[in-house]
């Protein structure tokens, strides 16, 4: 029995000469299949990862500003009920009147906010 290595290759299909591809097409080949895979992800991946990082910063510095804003208003609080010496909870001192406090923070924050929401719901001009 003949094995199928000792055979010759059968003819090209089209009949004729068989054709030979040029040396170094594999690396041609490579080289541009390379090249559009990156010309596609320079298009498509990029963009995405680049508003994906300002999502991540964005919610990162919004997360540091809302505690420092926190920490601010509790030191502040924290200074006024030292400055008058009344300080909440506190054996010794008079808290009854803290209250005071609260209210004129309650006022100022109040303010500042019925001045932001003011701001953001200006009706729009009618043409």
């Amino acid at each position: 029995m003949e094995s199928p290595f000792d055979r010759p290759p059968p003819p090209p299909a089209g009949g004729g000469t068989p054709v030979l591809l040029p040396d170094g097409w594999v690396a041609t080949v490579t080289n541009k299949i390379v090249s559009t895979v990156d010309g596609v992800r320079a298009k498509t991946t990029t963009p995405i990862e680049k508003v994906g990082r300002a999502v991540i910063w964005g919610l990162l510095i919004i997360t540091a500003a809302t505690t420092l804003l926190v920490l601010f208003l509790v030191g502040a609080l924290r200074l006024a009920y030292e400055a008058t010496g009344r300080i909440p909870g506190v054996s010794g001192r008079e808290g009854r009147s803290v209250w005071m406090i609260d209210i004129a923070l309650g006022v100022v924050l109040l303010g500042l906010g019925l001045a932001l929401i003011n701001k953001g719901t200006k009706p729009q001009p009618r043409d």
